[in-house]
Order: structure tokens, then C-alpha cells, then sequence
């Protein structure tokens, strides 16, 4: 099939919208709700009791004290993850609750 010059295939037409409109696809904290047992692993979900996200501090509340103590040293890896995850730097603290 031949296009015209300013004519695109919808492959083409698609990715350059993607590419144009890419900043508007940002992830809302909801998203992190949702995959909170894929960013962080089975293990530490299992033991969160919930998780609150405001004002880009996350907070992580555990079931054990033990736990708290334990995640306490990994809330730069916490951090780094879920920014990963959501490609921007949607959290700028963690505190464990």
C-alpha cells in the first residue's frame, strides 16, 4: 500500500503518539497498591499490614517489630524499587510504621 507524504501507517501514527503524549502516562499511587506483592516480593508483602502513600512518603505498616526493624535498613532499596517500577520519582521518603 502506498501513503501519501504525510500519510502514516496506523503502526506509525500510534508510536508517535505514544512518543508525543509518553508524560502524560504517569503512575498514580493506586498502581503501586495494585502491584505492591510484584515491586517488593511475596516476602516482605506477606508481612505489610498496609501501605499508604501521601505527599511522596510512603508509609509501611508491619505486622512484627522485628520486621520494622528489618525493613528500616532497606527503605533506600524500597524506594529505588517502586521508582523504578513507576519510571519517575514518585517517592522521596519511606517510613515504616
Amino acid at each position: 500500500m502506498r501513503f501519501k507524504k504525510n500519510e502514516f501507517s496506523l503502526e506509525e501514527a500510534l508510536n508517535l503518539w505514544i512518543e508525543k503524549n509518553q508524560s502524560k502516562f504517569k503512575v498514580s499511587p493506586n498502581d503501586i497498591y495494585q502491584n505492591w506483592r510484584f515491586i517488593v516480593g511475596d516476602l516482605i508483602a506477606n508481612q505489610t499490614t498496609s501501605i499508604c502513600i501521601s505527599n511522596q512518603i510512603l508509609q509501611i505498616k508491619v505486622s512484627h517489630s522485628l520486621w520494622k526493624k528489618e525493613l528500616f535498613y532497606h527503605t533506600d532499596t524500597i524506594k529505588q524499587k517502586i521508582n523504578q517500577f513507576a519510571q519517575q520519582e514518585l517517592i522521596t521518603k519511606v517510613v515504616i510504621l
